[in-house]
């Protein structure tokens, strides 16, 4: 309805608008016209009075006769109202019809003098014409005075406009009576057709929009109406699809729905089977290495023995082989626990030229059978002692040589470092591995770093592997915060690139340049075929601070030394004992040596891999030369020149054997517990040979009685034993200590896992050895643990505060917890819950090791008050004791003193109701005691970042 109203609003205006404006204008032209003619009749009027005052006097008549005569014919004009005669002076002599009003002098001197004959004025006008004389003569004196109104003028006027608006009313009234009709005609069948729309746009298609005969929109809803019909049309067509999408839609959901039920069972039968994995891997290592500790153990137990050539070649043959398997072994578990993101890195001092020395040496002998030259550049401004993982860097590092030296037939192997970036206390170095090996195409860069992925699959591959190794480096890189990649062409060899961000150790600042300018003032001659084996060379030389002539040809030597000579003193000559990259003349280089020495006074050293060593020892025996094995390492090869120079350099002391007690008394007492007769047996042979007297348990339970005999220096304890584990001998070793000296415990675990780990150091345990362990790894442990602890005792009289012996420091932290919970007015503040100098403290100031343990203990707390509660329920006192004494056992290295006190008060309170049989009336008082603090720690884990918790110690 409000757009019909629209409607017709506009056509009323369209059409009246312009018609009404056509007759105005045609009655405004008409009252102009009009007025037009009025004046002009006015005027004619005016001048036929003239003519009538001045024509001429009838004869016949006077002049009064006249007068008379005149002022009666104007009279009888309808618009005349006055006559009169006017004289010389100005004054009114006659006035013949109305009295003249408001009339001066002055007015009538105006109009005699004025050119125009009539004059208005006030509706009035006043015509003043002289008399014309009856005779030739002048005219008269008098004039004649004629005064007329328009007053008729008026009134015709005002009719005229009265009539045009008259006309103007009837003719838009028409107009408007004749659209009114019109519109209907216009609007009713819009109407109808809005209507029918309407009807469309709400889905009623079964009453079409009528049409009339007559109208003018027949056409128009004709095509609205077939519209109409294919909308519906389309319309149903899409209802259809709905209704056979939504079913096919409900089965899809049906479908997913039973996916997902099936997904879910997949995943948790996945998480079980990666629990299962977990646990076979951690069971398959234990029993795998169990084996092998005892074959590569005494396979280094019997090299020490009198064998024949072919025995310490088969020897040679079953240690290798047990590495290998040992090293395969290591690899998946490695794998395995990246897979699971199980394995994290220590932060631990780490000497960068050391760790490279140890990889190269591990990869040397594979080298030297291949003839391969494994050369090292490493930046001098690079300081020698880092902080981070020296084992996983070395693992990575060692796991690219091998890679290099595997799909390397000859050439050179170069690992160089850089440094790439420097924060405030950390740097980022840049490791290169470029070999001259056979080459990666685009396809095989892409896929490298996957998993079991291999270069060759066939079953006739030339190269084995498991095709973890470079999976395992790219994830201890990721973890070092570095990336990794390879550069490579085939056939051009390739460079396997990493960097690895390490901390800056700010307590060896000293030692970090401590070869720079050793060989300052020194002038040396350096010869190598090899190019790249004599820019490894000039690096090491030039970068100690001496000045360098480099020769390329064998006969070009004497020459250039003797060119050299001229031109000032030399002081050293190295030379690489071939001739050519593939030969070498024993005769020839004794007599180059020889007349080095002989001619020029020049100390020689003498470079060579291991099989030419052999063959040019004896000969070059008695000269003044030193020969030096390749691969070069740099703190040797400088050791070894400033030798042959007569530099003296400050020795550093490495001690080899176990400390003792002083003087004659007795050695140092291990206890050894181990299930295994031949782990045992080994163990023991090993710490025999270290000259230490070895206790054995074959069990805990016997281990604990010993204990309780003896005092033992260290216990190394094996973890899965039946009937007592290690973890239970633990902890009643530790239960039994009381005040009593503790005495440091080394797990002997096949497990390698970290959450392993730092369940032994919460069950108690100070330290750990994974299976099979070796000579070098005991006599660490015990230089680590023994000599400094047995030092102490010896000593009782020396300050335990400035001791660092690890007994000390674990009676300081725990006379520590001692004072600060005895006090009996600690509250729950969030305060008093956790300490993170004592967290760091009771994990030897580890970060990552205190973090586990703080998380692994606070993991544990709700399954810990939920068997609390149980057990209090239940009243079963036994269960209840066994919990909060677990409970206790994993706060003592948590750095939670009060949850500490209060479970080591409850747990002694319950041994002793236990053991005498007696009520405890406050239990539940104290059993709640220690819940609110459970809660209040459970509090603290949800509100705290334990990651950002423990980035201040970093």
């Amino acid at each position: 309805m409000l757009i019909h109203r629209e409607l017709r609003k506009k056509l009323l205006f369209l059409t009246l608008v312009p018609i009404g404006l056509a007759v105005v204008l045609l009655c405004v032209t008409f009252y102009f016209l009009h007025s037009d003619f009025l004046q002009r009749q006015s005027q004619q009027r005016s001048q036929f009075i003239v003519n009538l005052v001045r024509g001429d006097f009838d004869k016949q008549l006077d002049f009064g006769q006249y007068y008379q005569h005149l002022s009666s014919m104007l009279l009888k004009f309808d618009n005349v109202r006055s006559v009169a005669l006017i004289g010389e002076d100005n004054s009114i002599s006659d006035i013949a019809g109305l009295p003249i009003q408001s009339l001066t002098s002055t007015q009538l001197q105006k109009y005699r003098d004025a050119d125009q004959n009539t004059h208005c004025q006030d509706k009035k006008c006043f015509t003043l014409t002289p008399l014309s004389s009856p005779s030739e003569a002048n005219s008269l004196p008098q004039r004649v005075l004629v005064v007329s109104d328009n007053y008729d003028f008026t009134l015709i006027t005002h009719r005229a406009i009265i009539i045009g608006l008259t006309v103007i009313y009837v003719i838009w009234f028409i107009v408007y009576l004749y659209i009114r009709r019109f519109q209907a005609a216009i609007t009713r069948p819009l109407y109808i057709i809005n209507e029918g729309i309407e009807r469309y746009t709400k889905g009623e298609y079964a009453t079409p929009i009528q049409r009339e005969s007559d109208s003018a929109y027949g056409e128009l809803i004709d095509g609205i109406n077939k519209l109409a019909q294919i909308q519906k049309s389309a319309q149903d067509n899409l209802q259809q699809n709905i209704e056979q999408s939504t079913i096919d839609l409900r089965e899809t959901l049906e479908t997913v729905e039973i996916q997902n039920i099936e997904l879910d069972i997949a995943r948790k039968s996945a998480l079980q089977a990666s629990r299962v994995k977990s646990e076979f891997l951690a069971n398959t290592s234990h029993e795998i290495r169990t084996p092998l500790n005892g074959i590569l153990g005494f396979s280094e137990l019997l090299k020490k023995t009198e064998l024949s050539p072919q025995q310490a070649e088969y020897l040679e043959t079953i240690d290798e082989s047990a590495k290998g398997l040992l090293t395969i072994i290591n690899d998946i578990l490695d794998f395995s626990r990246l897979e699971i993101g199980k394995l994290t890195l220590e932060y631990k001092p780490v000497k960068l030229r050391q760790v490279i020395e140890e990889s190269l040496r591990l990869q040397a002998h594979p080298a030297h059978e291949k003839k391969l030259r494994l050369l090292t550049i490493i930046d001098h401004d690079i300081p020698e002692n880092l902080l981070g993982d020296p084992l996983r860097l070395k693992q990575v590092l060692s796991n690219l040589l091998s890679n290099a030296i595997k799909f390397t037939n000859s050439g050179n192997i170069l690992i160089s470092v850089s440094k790439d970036v420097r924060a405030d206390n950390r740097m980022t170095l840049h490791f290169r591995v470029t070999d001259s090996g056979i080459g990666l195409n685009q396809e095989q860069q892409d896929s490298l770093f996957d998993a079991f992925t291999q270069l060759d699959s066939s079953a006739s591959r030339a190269y084995g592997g498991t095709g973890l190794g470079l999976a395992i480096a790219k994830g201890l890189v990721d973890r070092m915060n570095g990336q990794i990649g390879v550069e490579s062409e085939p056939g051009k060899g390739a460079t396997f690139w990493f960097t690895a961000t390490l901390g800056c150790n700010t307590n060896n600042q000293d030692s970090q340049g401590y070869l720079l300018g050793s060989l300052r003032n020194k002038r040396v001659l350096i010869y190598d075929c090899e190019t790249m084996s004599r820019a490894e060379i000039v690096h090491y030389i030039r970068g100690w601070g001496a000045s360098v002539n480099e020769i390329s040809e064998f006969d070009e030597i004497l020459n250039a030394t003797a060119a050299a000579c001229r031109n000032g003193q030399v002081d050293l000559a190295i030379l690489d004992a071939q001739v050519t990259r593939n030969t070498f003349d024993k005769n020839r280089l004794y007599e180059l040596v020889r007349t080095l020495n002989d001619d020029y006074s020049l100390p020689v050293v003498v470079l060579a891999p291991p099989s030419v060593h052999r063959l040019i020892e004896p000969t070059l025996s008695g000269t003044h030369s030193a020969i030096l094995q390749r691969p070069i390492y740099c703190n040797r090869f400088n050791q070894v020149v400033c030798e042959e120079l007569g530099i003296i350099i400050p020795e550093i002391e490495q001690s080899r054997t176990i400390a003792h007690r002083g003087g004659d008394e007795e050695a140092v007492k291990i206890l050894a517990v181990d299930d295994n007769p031949a782990n045992l047996r080994l163990v023991c042979e090993l710490l025999k040979d270290l000259d230490v007297k070895v206790s054995t348990a074959d069990n805990g339970g016997d281990a604990v009685r010993l204990c309780d005999t003896e005092l033992f220096d260290l216990i190394l304890m094996d973890i899965q034993m039946p009937g007592m584990d290690g973890l239970d001998a633990t902890r009643q070793i530790r239960i039994r200590e009381k005040n009593k000296r503790r005495t440091p415990v080394v797990a002997l675990t096949a497990h390698a896992a970290n959450e392993q780990k730092a369940r032994l150091l919460l069950a108690g345990l100070d330290d750990y050895l994974t299976k099979p362990v070796s000579e070098n790894e005991l006599r660490h442990v015990i230089e680590r643990w023994v000599s400094h602890t047995t030092l102490a005792i010896a000593k009782p009289g020396a300050d335990p505060i400035s001791s660092n012996t690890a007994a000390n420091r674990y009676a300081e932290i725990n006379n520590a917890v001692s004072r600060e919970t005895s006090s009996p007015t600690i509250d729950l503040s969030q305060d008093g819950l956790v300490d993170l100098e004592l967290c760091l403290s009771l994990a030897k100031h580890k970060t990552d090791l205190a973090r586990d343990m703080l998380q692994m203990l606070l993991d544990s707390l709700t399954a810990s008050t939920d068997e609390i509660r149980t057990s209090l329920s239940e009243g079963n006192l036994k269960e209840l004791q066994e919990v909060i004494h677990k409970l206790h056992g994993g706060s003592c290295y948590c750095g939670v003193p009060l949850l500490k006190q209060h479970a080591s008060e409850l747990d002694a309170k319950l041994q002793r109701v236990l053991q005498q049989n007696d009520d405890y009336p406050e239990l539940e008082h104290d059993v709640n005691r220690l819940l609110s603090i459970l809660k209040k720690l459970k509090e603290w884990q949800h509100n705290t970042d334990i990651e950002q918790f423990f980035s201040i110690a970093r």
